[in-house]
Protein backbone atom coordinates (compact mmCIF):
# COMPACT_ATOMS: atom_id res chain seq x y z
CA UNK A 1 0.00 0.00 0.00
CA UNK A 2 1.15 3.51 -1.00
CA UNK A 3 1.85 6.44 1.63
CA UNK A 4 0.83 9.53 0.94
CA UNK A 5 3.91 11.28 2.27
CA UNK A 6 3.37 15.10 2.45
CA UNK A 7 -0.24 15.02 1.02
CA UNK A 8 -2.24 18.48 1.81
CA UNK A 9 -5.55 18.87 1.37
CA UNK A 10 -7.05 21.07 -2.20
CA UNK A 11 -7.17 24.34 -1.15
CA UNK A 12 -11.26 24.03 -3.04
CA UNK A 13 -12.03 21.63 -0.49
CA UNK A 14 -10.96 23.58 2.02
CA UNK A 15 -12.72 26.50 1.03
CA UNK A 16 -15.98 24.19 0.11
CA UNK A 17 -15.63 23.10 3.93
CA UNK A 18 -15.19 26.36 5.49
CA UNK A 19 -18.57 27.51 3.87
CA UNK A 20 -20.18 24.63 4.66
CA UNK A 21 -19.46 25.03 8.30
CA UNK A 22 -20.86 28.35 8.02
CA UNK A 23 -23.83 27.03 6.35
CA UNK A 24 -24.16 24.59 9.39
CA UNK A 25 -23.92 27.09 11.79
CA UNK A 26 -26.59 29.74 10.29
CA UNK A 27 -28.53 26.42 10.54
CA UNK A 28 -28.25 25.56 13.53
CA UNK A 29 -28.72 29.02 14.81
CA UNK A 30 -31.98 29.54 12.90
CA UNK A 31 -32.95 25.86 14.38
CA UNK A 32 -32.43 27.38 17.89
CA UNK A 33 -34.33 30.13 17.43
CA UNK A 34 -37.22 28.73 15.76
CA UNK A 35 -37.09 26.23 19.18
CA UNK A 36 -36.86 29.07 21.60
CA UNK A 37 -40.06 30.79 19.70
CA UNK A 38 -41.90 27.27 19.63
CA UNK A 39 -41.32 26.90 23.27
CA UNK A 40 -42.79 30.08 24.61
CA UNK A 41 -40.80 31.21 27.06
CA UNK A 42 -38.89 34.10 25.36
CA UNK A 43 -35.34 33.20 26.63
CA UNK A 44 -36.04 32.65 29.93
CA UNK A 45 -34.04 30.47 32.81
CA UNK A 46 -34.89 26.87 32.83
CA UNK A 47 -36.81 26.77 36.13
CA UNK A 48 -39.00 29.37 35.25
CA UNK A 49 -39.66 27.96 32.33
CA UNK A 50 -40.50 24.21 33.46
CA UNK A 51 -43.35 26.56 36.01
CA UNK A 52 -44.40 28.44 32.93
CA UNK A 53 -45.15 25.09 31.01
CA UNK A 54 -46.85 23.88 34.22
CA UNK A 55 -49.49 26.64 34.44
CA UNK A 56 -49.84 26.02 30.74
CA UNK A 57 -51.57 22.49 31.11
CA UNK A 58 -51.48 19.36 29.16
CA UNK A 59 -53.38 20.55 25.95
CA UNK A 60 -53.07 16.57 24.30
CA UNK A 61 -56.18 15.74 27.08
CA UNK A 62 -58.40 18.55 25.79
CA UNK A 63 -61.25 17.03 23.67
CA UNK A 64 -64.58 18.25 22.11
CA UNK A 65 -67.56 17.04 22.95
CA UNK A 66 -68.31 15.20 20.08
CA UNK A 67 -64.83 13.66 20.01
CA UNK A 68 -65.26 12.65 23.91
CA UNK A 69 -69.10 11.13 22.79
CA UNK A 70 -67.25 8.84 20.05
CA UNK A 71 -64.96 7.76 22.49
CA UNK A 72 -67.41 6.85 25.25
CA UNK A 73 -69.34 5.07 22.58
CA UNK A 74 -66.26 2.87 21.12
CA UNK A 75 -65.57 2.14 25.04
CA UNK A 76 -69.25 0.80 25.51
CA UNK A 77 -69.43 -0.75 22.36
CA UNK A 78 -65.47 -2.90 23.09
CA UNK A 79 -66.88 -3.11 26.69
CA UNK A 80 -70.06 -5.34 25.81
CA UNK A 81 -68.11 -7.14 23.60
CA UNK A 82 -65.35 -8.22 25.79
CA UNK A 83 -68.45 -8.65 28.43
CA UNK A 84 -70.58 -11.16 26.09
CA UNK A 85 -67.26 -13.00 25.01
CA UNK A 86 -66.83 -13.81 28.64
CA UNK A 87 -70.51 -14.69 29.34
CA UNK A 88 -70.41 -17.29 26.24
CA UNK A 89 -67.08 -18.51 27.31
CA UNK A 90 -68.56 -19.39 30.78
CA UNK A 91 -71.99 -20.51 29.56
CA UNK A 92 -70.27 -22.83 27.22
CA UNK A 93 -67.77 -24.28 30.11
CA UNK A 94 -70.75 -24.82 31.88
CA UNK A 95 -72.52 -26.43 29.79
CA UNK A 96 -69.64 -28.73 28.80
CA UNK A 97 -68.69 -29.62 32.21
CA UNK A 98 -73.02 -30.11 33.09
CA UNK A 99 -73.49 -32.43 29.41
CA UNK A 100 -73.15 -35.45 30.21
CA UNK A 101 -75.59 -34.94 33.57
CA UNK A 102 -78.14 -34.47 31.04
CA UNK A 103 -77.62 -37.13 28.73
Amino acid sequence: MTEEIGWTPDEVAVKRSAVESKVADIIEDESLHVIDEMSNTDGVNSSRAAKMRKLRGDLRLDTTPAEQHVINRNNEIVTWLIVGLCVALSVGGFLLVTAPVFL
